[in-house]
């Protein structure tokens, strides 16, 4: 037990020697951390794809359909005459929006009567459905121009005039599934995980391939012959930084007020779980490329 010990803090002492190690191991998580935390850069998204009912079967809507076609952000996955079956087709497509285009939408233009296009939003990843969302009602927002501008251009209202003034159909939004509008209970969860995983990887990779490389493999045999007790050696030290890259993602969950549910005991398990997985591969790594 004594040497095993040893072997123990032998394993910590080669880790706070190494200077990249630590740098990875315990910058990376604290400056991701504060990085993802603090600012949220949003990517670009393309080819989401939605739902539009089209119970009109006008030009117009055909129109609509086409100009929702040509956004780049989204994709028109089908076109349904009816809301019967919609929400079913959208979740087989993992559609977040679901234009509805009513009966009379082009009668009721026409006839200056206030029709209504409907947003049925899945907003239970904010993310795909915000960005899906916008690019519908910007083009609701085009559609909307052209046919105001146009219809008071005829009645020979000057274009300029014409462009402040148009409200010929309305657009409801209906949000469903919503568990969060925030997008960083998105985003910190998923990168601290993923930097927690690589660090882990790196640091596991590197703590064979330091023994080849400083000629100590053969000590280490020596003291530790079993190779079960060695695996231990080397990953044990790691377990237990790894609780105080935890406990730092607790405190990021407590700063940032993202409430953390579930049962702890099942979360605890898995996550046992996962950094012994991790661990095993990172030491596989270091094992076959032994520089």
């Amino acid at each position: 037990m004594k040497k095993f010990v040893h072997l123990i803090k032998r394993e910590f002492r080669l880790f706070f020697s190494n200077s990249v190690l630590r740098l990875l191991f315990i910058g990376a998580p604290i400056l991701y951390g504060v990085l993802i935390g603090a600012v949220y850069q949003k990517g670009k998204i393309t080819d989401l794809p939605i739902i539009v009912v089209d119970q009109d079967h006008s030009p117009m809507s055909t129109t609509f359909i086409d100009m929702l076609e040509e956004i780049e952000s989204i994709e028109v996955a089908a076109v349904l005459p009816a809301m019967n079956g919609a929400k079913d087709r959208a979740i087989d497509e993992e559609a977040t929006v679901i234009v509805n285009i009513p009966i009379g939408f082009t009668s009721g233009i026409q006839q200056n009567r206030l029709t209504e296009i409907t947003l049925f939003v899945d907003a239970s990843n904010t993310l795909t459905s915000n960005t899906a969302l916008m690019a519908v009602n910007a083009v609701a927002m085009t559609m909307k121009a052209g046919i105001q501008i146009e219809s008071q251009m005829k009645q020979g209202v000057p274009e300029y005039v014409a462009a402040q003034n148009y409200e010929p159909f309305k657009t409801t939004i209906i949000k469903q599934s919503i568990r969060s509008g925030n997008y960083l209970y998105f985003m910190l969860p998923g990168v601290l995980l993923t930097v927690f995983q690589q660090v882990l990887l790196l640091g596991l990779a590197l703590t064979f391939a330091a023994e080849y490389e400083n000629g100590t493999f053969r000590e280490l045999v020596r003291k530790m012959p079993n190779a079960l007790g060695m695996l231990a050696v080397k990953i044990i030290p790691y377990m237990i930084m790894s609780v105080g890259i935890l406990l730092l993602y607790w405190g990021f969950s407590r700063y940032f007020n993202m409430v953390i549910s579930g049962a702890f005991w099942g979360f605890s398990l898995s996550t046992f779980v996962f950094i012994l997985a991790v661990c095993g591969i990172g030491v596989l790594v270091s094992i076959v490329l032994p520089n």
